[in-house]
């Protein structure tokens, strides 16, 4: 948790009533100028199932909802850029370490 969690919503992926994945979505002007989608993580033994797309996938219909006609900028970690742009975002930064791990910007423009 960091001082961008309070004013974040949330978004929770369940199977079997238990947590398997998680974003969150932050509002424009708290991480960046623009709303931002966040903390993505699925769970090690449940990654490659598929909870990654479609819990960003949600996060980012719900961010559009929230925020529309808004770009929605996100730090991606390199090897998962890929993952991003088939969502449509786009790489607006060189790679740059972020915690010991590389990472770039992206943008989508709705």
């Amino acid at each position: 948790m960091d001082n961008q969690d309070q004013q974040a919503l949330h978004v929770i992926g369940w199977q079997n009533n238990k947590v398997v994945a998680c974003a969150r979505i932050c509002p424009p002007l708290s991480v960046y100028r623009e709303p931002s989608i966040g903390r993505v993580a699925v769970k090690m033994e449940d990654r490659g199932s598929g909870f990654g797309r479609q819990l960003f996938k949600r996060a980012l219909e719900e961010t559009l909802r929230q925020y529309p006609n808004q770009k929605i900028k996100i730090q991606a970690q390199v090897y998962l850029e890929e993952f991003y742009k088939s969502f449509g975002f786009v790489t607006i930064s060189e790679p740059y370490p972020d915690v010991g791990v590389m990472h770039v910007d992206m943008i989508f423009n709705p």
